[in-house]
């Protein structure tokens, strides 16, 4: 309606021109305002006609984007979507997306299994017992964090203990009784040779355990970040004593534990290869945002409920082995990983280990 507005006036105007070129101005004047005239509505009529074709393929592109459901862990293995949530919720991406925070992984799992999820930052051996109860409908793309447990303890204790071996004869608490946690720390005692003489108790939470150690009655304790963070913050004289990641290296070199993966819906992988791809690239550029901007990011952290409390979250990002490795990187590293879990409990990775299409 407003282009043909706008030559309907332009046809106005040339008629008065031209009645008063007739009365006033010689014939050669007349002929040029006509011609500049009819140049001035071409050229509006070609930028109308590409502003409504951008705004149509604009829309269209839209449209054809579906949106992606996206499940995200409270805690480490969630920090790294915070960028990737913000330049959604801003529009700063093209990428259609919803994101669900989730307390435990336990609360993820039936989304998954259900298929109301397209992608899922989940605990490694998670993927691996979705993989087996789904039947193969989930695909590891690739690790986000690595070792995350840390032994902690009094000033004290911290200039005895240069290792694991040092542990020996000496009482520990760490939360995480029947999973991760105790797998991984009995693995180690056991591999440095003092199973046998190391008394772990597993009989508080990583909250209560960090709220222990911080007040003075726990002298050993084995916690995750970022409650390792918590408890020296709040704890007068507690100190990281040993971060288990590189004591892991210390046996196995090329192996990391790998604690946290993104997995996707194999029926989106295979209906849409390319969107998969753009939405892990995102991803990708977000982690490494955020383990570059400890300050920046530890804000979105909390204002997207990953983390309750930003001042937390920035003093633990650069312990919390935030990363992006692809099947490529970490196969390798992540089957030893669920293969230690699966000896100490086959329940762990769901009863079996997972088959090479485990993998993106």
């Amino acid at each position: 309606m407003k282009k043909i507005t706008t030559v309907l006036l332009l046809f106005a105007l040339i008629f008065s021109l031209t009645a008063c070129a007739s009365e006033e101005q010689p014939p050669a004047q007349t002929t040029e305002v006509v011609s500049q005239t009819a140049t001035t509505i071409a050229q509006t009529e070609t930028t109308a006609q590409a502003e409504t074709t951008a705004q149509a393929e604009t829309a269209t592109q839209t449209e054809e984007l579906p949106l992606l459901k996206v499940g995200v862990l409270k805690g480490p293995t969630g920090f790294g979507m915070s960028r990737l949530m913000e330049d959604v919720a801003t529009g700063a991406t093209p990428l259609n997306a919803e994101f669900e925070i989730m307390p435990t992984p336990d609360k993820i799992v039936p989304l998954i299994v259900q298929g109301e999820l397209d992608f899922a930052c989940v605990p490694t051996n998670m993927a691996s017992i979705l993989y087996n109860k789904t039947g193969g409908e989930v695909k590891l793309c690739a690790v986000n964090t690595l070792g995350v447990l840390h032994l902690v303890g009094s000033a004290e204790m911290a200039e005895k203990i240069n290792g694991v071996a040092d542990l020996k004869g000496m009482q520990l608490s760490s939360s995480g009784q029947g999973a991760v946690p105790e797998y991984l720390l009995n693995k180690l005692l056991a591999d440095n040779g003092v199973d046998g003489d190391v008394v772990v108790d597993y009989s508080a939470s990583h909250q209560e355990l960090a709220t222990a150690v911080a007040a003075g009655e726990r002298e050993l304790a084995v916690l995750p970040q970022p409650f390792v963070t918590i408890a020296t913050m709040k704890g007068e004289g507690v100190k990281q004593i040993l971060d288990l990641n590189d004591e892991w290296l210390k046996l196995y070199p090329d192996t990391p534990i790998t604690t946290g993966c993104i997995i996707v819906k194999k029926d989106l992988l295979e209906k849409n290869p390319q969107y998969v791809d753009q939405f892990l690239e995102g991803y990708k550029a977000s982690i490494e945002w955020v383990v570059g901007n400890h300050q920046e990011a530890s804000v979105l952290i909390e204002k997207h409920g990953i983390f309750p409390k930003a001042k937390v979250a920035e003093k633990a990002i650069p312990h919390c082995s935030i990363v992006y490795l692809d099947k490529e990187a970490a196969k390798q590293s992540v089957n030893a990983f669920l293969n230690v879990l699966y000896e100490a409990n086959p329940k762990s990775v769901g009863g079996k280990l997972p088959a090479d299409d485990f993998y993106k």
